[in-house]
């Protein structure tokens, strides 16, 4: 519970109302509330939460445009979309007062405050089928199941805050990066990672976004996510490569990274670097202005 989103907000739901201006006050008086997992939590190798996530470099690109006067980050590293629900399972939250309860705790203490709101879920719905035996099974059992969490968020969020404008995201994918190792099980996950991301992206997470008319930022195209053009390295791949923890340069070459020299072998970590996490925050952007938010 030391975790920053958590202590933000505490401090929301102690002050309340007191983060709005007086009446006739000109300051900027929004908020925008980002939920989801480590990637809207800024997560770095051994930090689990920091201020360098795509939701602080939103924040600080949209507050004047938007008036926003505070960013509130109820997000968890390691949640899924069944845990942002209940709570059960969670790193941050416990059943009764989950991290969508605390999204609903902070609309109802602000009133009419929360102007715009984000999520990412999904990934790690479906990240742990990487290790079944058969993942093509595992991950067809997780969608169905991510796709009703994911409606039941936004309609509760829409009903909620029906001024708020809510965006969502797709995802990149981290685990091409496998084809640089020299296990065959894991270059066997990055074959198979293409289908993975595009049935999470485009089957189940903009479907389900696009019900509820919920634009999304899209994150898979930034980071080239199956543009496999290149003679010696696909762009996909030096897109993960240059934006993630995954890979890395090594003299005229890519390897997997190794961002803890103290421990043997590869440390490959799927999260954004900061570079990775203001293009994420450009995919925002864009598709905001695109929806007429900004």
């Amino acid at each position: 519970m030391a975790l920053r989103q958590i202590r933000l907000l505490l401090l929301v739901l102690a002050l309340g109302v007191a983060l709005m201006p007086s009446a006739g006050a000109s300051a900027p008086d929004g908020i925008y509330l980002s939920m989801g997992n480590s990637v809207a939590a800024g997560t770095q190798p051994a930090a689990p939460v920091t201020d360098t996530a795509y939701t602080d470099v939103l924040f600080r690109r949209t507050a004047a445009d938007l008036g926003l006067a505070a960013h509130i980050d109820v997000s968890c590293p390691g949640e899924d979309s069944t845990e942002l629900i209940t709570g059960a399972g969670s790193y941050c939250f416990t059943p009764g007062a989950s991290q969508l309860d605390a999204a609903l705790a902070v609309i109802a203490a602000n009133p009419g405050a929360v102007r715009l709101i984000t999520i990412d879920i999904g990934a790690n719905d479906v990240l742990g089928c990487t290790s079944e035996p058969d993942m093509n099974a595992c991950v067809g059992a997780a969608l169905p199941i991510l796709g009703g969490n994911l409606a039941y968020i936004l309609a509760t969020l829409q009903a909620a805050a029906p001024g708020a404008d809510i965006v969502g995201m797709n995802y990149y994918n981290p685990l091409m990066a496998y084809q640089l190792s020299p296990n065959p099980v894991e270059q066997g996950m990055a074959a198979a990672s293409d289908g993975l991301v595009h049935a999470l992206n485009t089957v189940t997470l903009e479907s389900v976004y696009g019900a509820f008319g919920v634009p999304v930022a899209d994150v898979e195209r930034k980071f080239k996510t199956f543009n496999t053009a290149g003679a010696v390295y696909p762009r996909n791949l030096r897109f993960i490569c240059k934006f993630t923890y995954m890979c890395e340069k090594s003299g005229s070459g890519l390897i997997l990274s190794d961002w803890d020299p103290g421990e043997p072998g590869a440390q490959p970590d799927i999260h954004p670097t900061p570079r990775g996490h203001r293009k994420i925050a450009a995919a925002f952007s864009a598709v905001m202005e695109k929806a007429g938010i900004l």
